[in-house]
């Protein structure tokens, strides 16, 4: 009878066998025969039994910095909004240079946040509220 198959995730056949105190070659080669195809390259087996000998034993990584998900904030959309109710006719390029913020941003603001659009140089709502669809209907 066959033994039952094993999904190892990578990291976890990594830190087996770096605890085993292996070096990379005998690391890699012991699980290229096992794993096959599902092996990480010899660079990678490297690289992490490296970081075991200097004393980073996380396997899993360390937490990468990014780019924060939203620039956007309510008190630029609020600041946006109220530069264009006093101006209509204000450009974005005008509201980002005034607010310090980048013009895709102020467009993004503009465009998705606020629901505006640009008619007849203007910025109008997309959307028409009730009176002002029935006051559209009657005139």
């Amino acid at each position: 009878m066959a033994a039952p198959a094993v999904d190892f995730c990578k990291i976890e056949s990594r830190a087996i066998k770096l605890k085993q105190g292996k070096g990379a070659a005998e690391s890699h080669g012991e699980m290229k025969e096992i794993l096959k195809d599902g092996c990480s390259s010899y660079s990678i087996m490297n690289i992490w039994v490296l970081r075991f000998r200097t004393g980073h034993f996380e396997v899993t990584g360390e937490p990468r910095s990014r780019r924060p998900t939203f620039a956007t904030t309510e008190d630029k959309a609020d600041a946006v909004h109220v530069m264009i109710l006093e101006v209509h006719r204000i450009l974005a390029k005008g509201i980002a240079k005034t607010l310090r913020i980048s013009r895709q941003r102020a467009g993004y603001i503009i465009l998705d946040i606020l629901d505006t659009r640009k008619l007849s140089a203007k910025w109008v709502p997309k959307y028409l509220i009730a009176d002002q669809k029935r006051i559209r209907m009657t005139t």
